[in-house]
């Protein structure tokens, strides 16, 4: 019988010959047998892009997605969504066509900003930026369009730059710039020149967070098996903010640290019906760091479109970080500005469904975990107040982390199969 590495030789071998191949393996006696172990790929139904693999970053491709316990929304194809678009891309890669290729990337690097490598929520992605101001798509396109140039400079995984892992590092870094001197709220002193000499700041600050990313990808990825998502460019903005805090070129409203101080008037916890919904609807829009109030449509029709189930995760997270804030007596004002609404809608979406298959463990999981995620932001937006640093979503990926790697051998929660 012709053995495996012959064929493989073959320069007539095909798919389907390795699919043959990998039907058989070898028995004591070196004889070839057919592998019980071996599952047949039906298709393309279940075969979702490979944003990476936890044990070697640079292995992308396609997996297939097994059932787990609990997994009941899997068999239902309304609540799967589009998902990550795999034959879309494999219609893209057979074109040939390099500015093709470069576009859906720069598009899927947006919709990664939710963690999820979708061209359509990326274009969704873009109309929330213009909903928020010209200024906020101008940065977001800005830094995407960088963090692809120095992806491909210090040679980064192909798949991972074209499925957006690599690209979208940039992004939370070009918002926490722009949030620095927002041009809306301070149009009176914002000049083209400061927004231009921004613009120009951030082509090397880009460059340093995709290196960043790259060290955690070989570190935290390899030693710890978990995904170090978009800590990188948080990591960079303090460096940033702490430097304009003391520049004469720049303009940091928000740096100035102040001692914080207990409030004495109960009265000034009261939170409306009205408000509770409103900050409800401000956790999803601040997702874009948008100051607008309708930009939770194009973001909740986006990722509804790639995911029902995030879709759903997002507000429920939404929902159960302000009312925990409620619970805590958190300032009324702060909730907004303390971004607790973002925090709470990552790590629901994280916990429920993104790294744990979603049951009711990983539910109940996501409820405490988020309620604890708000109590963490509390201390560190009272250590903020006195020292004068960024965190944005930092507070949320940090107990992401924890959990994902606290939380082995918990009963009934699964882990997402490595993809």
């Amino acid at each position: 019988m012709t053995e495996l590495s012959e064929i493989l030789k073959n320069p007539n071998f095909d798919e389907t010959d390795e699919r043959d191949c990998k039907k058989l393996v070898k028995n004591s006696d070196n004889t070839e047998v057919s592998d019980p172990t071996y599952e047949e790929d039906d298709g393309d139904e279940d075969l979702e892009i490979n944003i990476w693999s936890k044990s070697k970053p640079d292995a992308a491709g396609k997996r297939k997605i097994s059932y787990k316990p609990g997994q009941w929304y899997k068999r239902y194809r309304i609540l799967k969504g589009t998902g990550t678009m795999p034959g879309f891309q494999r219609w893209v890669m057979s074109k040939n066509s390099t500015l093709l290729l470069m576009i859906v990337t720069f598009l899927r690097s947006l919709g990664m900003l939710y963690g999820l490598s979708n061209p359509i929520l990326g274009f969704f992605t873009m109309i929330a930026g213009a909903v928020n101001s010209p200024f906020n798509l101008l940065f977001l396109c800005w830094v995407t369009v960088w963090g692809m140039v120095w992806s491909f400079a210090i040679g980064a995984p192909k798949e991972l730059i074209y499925s957006g892992v690599y690209p979208c590092q940039t992004i939370p870094l070009g918002y926490a710039v722009y949030l620095t001197f927002d041009p809306i709220e301070l149009s009176n002193v914002v000049t083209p020149d400061v927004i231009a000499t921004s613009l120009v700041a951030l082509i090397p600050l880009t460059f340093f967070a995709i290196v960043v990313f790259n060290f955690f990808c070989n570190t935290l990825l390899k030693y710890l098996n978990t995904s170090p998502m978009v800590i990188s460019p948080i990591l960079v903005a303090q460096l940033w903010w702490m430097l304009t805090s003391i520049s004469k070129h720049f303009i940091n409203k928000n740096s100035m640290p102040v001692l914080a101080k207990p409030y004495t008037e109960p009265i000034y916890f009261d939170l409306t019906l009205k408000q509770y919904f409103e900050e409800i609807l401000y956790g999803v829009s601040m997702l874009q760091f948008s100051n607008s109030f309708y930009c939770f449509i194009p973001i909740s029709i986006g990722v509804f479109i790639c995911s029902p189930i995030s879709c759903l995760m997002l507000w429920i997270g939404s929902v159960v970080g302000i009312t925990s804030t409620v619970l805590l007596g958190i300032n009324v004002a702060d909730i907004r500005l303390a971004v607790y609404g973002i925090n709470s809608a990552i790590i629901f979406q994280c916990i429920a469904g993104e790294f744990f298959v979603l049951n009711m463990a990983s539910f109940c999981l996501a409820i405490v975990t988020t309620f604890n995620t708000m109590v963490f932001l509390t201390a560190i937006k009272v250590m903020s107040l006195s020292h004068g640093f960024i965190y944005l979503a930092l507070p949320s990926l940090l107990m992401t982390i924890l959990t994902y790697i606290a939380c082995d051998g918990m009963p009934h929660v699964y882990k997402v199969p490595e993809i």
